[in-house]
This record gives structure tokens, C-alpha cells and sequence, in this order.
């Protein structure tokens, strides 16, 4: 993915350094400069590498978002047996626990 958005990148700014070599030799030549305004936004939109980076980078967000749901879900369910086997087991044992699910809980990205 990196790898087509700097392919995208490397070609827009060849485009933009094209302009400004042909800028140079327009006003060398004492014809007016030609003057090249080019929207990024509407390359990568139109573009087939940036139509494939824009997929690519959705699927990766759903594939982070399912992982991290995952995630989510398993310290839920680990919080709830470990409130249902509180009065089993030692208070400093269940303190123990429960300070590592509050840790596993806050190392979540936000």
C-alpha cells in the first residue's frame, strides 16, 4: 500500500517538476510560462492507483477494527469471570488479576 501511494506520489511530483523545467525553458524562450495546477485529492480519487490504495486501505481498517473488537470482547469476558469467581478465590489474588485485565484494558488503542 505504501508502495503505490509513494508510486502516486513520486508521479504527481514528477508531473509538478516537469511543469517547472518546461516553465524555465517557456521563459528562456520569452513565451509566457505555462502553468500547471494540479489537485492531488482528484488524482488519487480518479486514478487506478489511487482507487486501489483507497480498497486497500479500507480493507485494512476493517481487518484492524474486527481484531481489535476481538480484543474488546475477550477482557470483556474475562472481566466478568473474573467477577464471578471473586469471592473463590484470595483478595490479593483477585487484586492481582484484576490489575493485569486493567492493563491488557488501557494497552487497547483508543
Amino acid at each position: 500500500m505504501i508502495g503505490i501511494a509513494g508510486a502516486a506520489f513520486l508521479a504527481v511530483t514528477g508531473l509538478a517538476a516537469g511543469a517547472s523545467v518546461v516553465s524555465a525553458q517557456a521563459q528562456q524562450a520569452g513565451k509566457a510560462p505555462v502553468i500547471l495546477i494540479l489537485d492531488q485529492a482528484q488524482v488519487i480519487a480518479q486514478s487506478k492507483a489511487g482507487v486501489s490504495m483507497s480498497t486497500q486501505l479500507k480493507a485494512l481498517q476493517d481487518s484492524a477494527n474486527t481484531e481489535l473488537n476481538a480484543e474488546v470482547e475477550k477482557i470483556n469476558k474475562e472481566t466478568e469471570d473474573l467477577k464471578k469467581q471473586k469471592d473463590l478465590m484470595a483478595e490479593d489474588v483477585w487484586m492481582e488479576k484484576a490489575k493485569q485485565l486493567s492493563v491488557k484494558q488501557n494497552n487497547l488503542p483508543a
